[in-house]
């Protein structure tokens, strides 16, 4: 598994690396538990933090690309992975997802323990569920701080001026 933090880091993301784990027992899947042991602290982004699934799944619009807003964590509060996935839960979602974060309209990115991948969960249409990417890797590394757009307004020039006092 690549170095999570490392890479978050390396995108500007402000997050320490915890000296040792506030958790010793996984309370949570083996799989979901060796991505959020590296981080450990729920991680609202700052950033405008984007991905492009390997999967299409529609919801992408023109950018082809969904927000990312935050990776749960341990610690008491909004943000703890453990009432994350029991919001999921009173979703009616497949039991086998685990939700590690949310995306733009609170759509939950889920890991599976029965299959391998990446999920997206979301909540109110027929087939709630897509896959994104094959493994939790390939989701870490599609992560991007999203670009600005160039301002290219023709209405937009340089301009001289001369102040005199």
């Amino acid at each position: 598994m690549i170095d999570i933090l490392a890479h978050l880091q390396k995108m500007g993301v402000e997050i320490e690396r915890p000296s040792k784990p506030d958790f010793s027992e996984p309370t949570m899947p083996q799989n979901a538990y060796n991505v959020v042991k590296q981080y450990q602290k729920s991680i609202d982004f700052d950033l405008s933090i984007q991905f492009k699934p390997q999967y299409a799944t529609g919801l992408e619009g023109d950018s082809q690309t969904l927000p990312l807003e935050s990776l749960w964590g341990i610690e008491a509060g909004d943000d703890n992975i453990e009432q994350a996935n029991e919001t999921l839960n009173c979703l009616d979602a497949d039991p086998d997802l685990y939700s590690i974060g949310l995306c733009y309209g609170s759509h939950h990115i889920c890991i599976s323990n029965a299959y391998p991948g990446v999920y997206l969960y979301t909540n109110g249409i027929e087939d709630p569920v897509f896959k994104l990417f094959e493994n939790i890797d390939d989701f870490f590394r599609a992560l991007a701080v999203e670009e600005d757009e160039p301002m290219d307004d023709p209405r937009l020039g340089t301009v001289k001026v001369n102040l005199r006092f």
